[in-house]
């Protein structure tokens, strides 16, 4: 479950524990601006992770910032997201 996103990087629960540093490929589902589910694959590793009564919060740094070039759905969706959250 998704706690938070930026364009650097995403918090989620685990119910698992995951060691700091572990690289790992995270795929991301969203809503495209046309209504259909798309999906992106992030390359990042784990910043930190640590337990919150019985379950784990994980810090995951992307290995590049999300660009539109590289990503143009995803970051269009995360544009839309972050203009939202500051009205």
């Amino acid at each position: 479950m998704v706690a938070d996103i930026s364009l650097s990087g995403i918090g989620v629960y685990s119910d698992q524990p995951i060691r700091d540093g572990k690289d790992l490929s995270v795929d991301i589902y969203f809503i495209s601006s046309d209504g259909s589910i798309r999906c992106a694959s992030v390359d990042g590793s784990i910043g930190h992770a640590r337990k919150m009564r019985n379950i784990y919060y994980v810090g995951i740094q992307f290995k590049k910032d999300i660009m539109p070039a590289q990503q143009p759905l995803l970051y269009e969706y995360l544009m839309t997201l972050l203009r939202c959250s500051r009205k």
